[in-house]
């Protein structure tokens, strides 16, 4: 009963610092069943002072960029995996919609694009705020959120046989990238309109560099594949 009597004091201390009031102390900040200074209101008002607690009322700062943002590459790495055992034989019958591409090839390219989204949220989340980094996570999450819609869905629906990628894309990209860009625009990691240059930049970008990534996979698999004489 007390715990839930200070967690309700807490709250009211939370909302009325959110809603422009003053936060009461000493005597007046009281429970009104003891003539104890309130320790929850208390520390509520300390975090306010020193900067643990936004104007907004939320604390953490920026806990639910980070959350989202380091889920990012999880998500990458698990849509990636999915891709790299069975897109490669799908992509030779997939026509319009995929080149043919060889399994060594096309695990470099994905590898190599899950290590870009590793690096690229570290910056961003060491950088903070209107960084470079910040910008190129978003614009790296706003091309995965397209993908998952440009070839995933449509290829599906198109061929009616199913893209290997789909079901990671709908389930984890889908998801995180929305949290991830709407944590972003909250905490006011990105804004408008740089975050619209940097998304324009960075699919681009994304989309010029697979086929370059698909040759050099090539020719790094046909280095390490290993010489039969006859």
């Amino acid at each position: 009963m007390d715990t839930a009597l200070r967690a309700t004091e807490y709250i009211f201390a939370r909302n009325c610092r959110t809603n422009g009031s003053t936060v009461p102390r000493g005597r007046a900040a009281a429970r009104p069943w003891s003539r104890e200074p309130s320790r929850w209101t208390a520390t509520y008002t300390e975090e306010v002072e020193n900067g643990k607690v936004s104007s907004k009322g939320h604390t953490g700062g920026d806990v639910s960029f980070h959350f989202w943002a380091w889920m990012f590459p999880v998500a990458i790495a698990l849509h990636n995996l999915e891709e790299a055992i069975w897109l490669p034989a799908w992509s030779k019958i997939a026509g319009k919609w995929h080149r043919p591409v060889s399994s060594s090839a096309f695990r470099f390219a994905v590898a190599v694009l899950t290590a870009l989204a590793v690096v690229v949220t570290a910056w961003a989340v060491l950088a903070g705020p209107q960084s470079v980094g910040a910008y190129l996570l978003a614009g790296y999450a706003l091309a995965m959120l397209l993908n998952v819609v440009m070839p995933h869905v449509l290829a599906t629906m198109v061929l009616r046989r199913y893209m290997p990628g789909l079901s990671t894309a709908l389930a984890l990209n889908l998801p995180v990238t929305i949290l991830l860009l709407r944590s972003s625009f909250a905490q006011g990691y990105v804004s408008f309109p740089t975050f619209v240059y940097y998304g324009v930049a960075v699919c681009a970008a994304l989309l010029t560099s697979i086929p370059v990534l698909f040759r050099i996979g090539e020719k790094v698999g046909s280095r390490s594949t290993p010489f039969h004489p006859r």
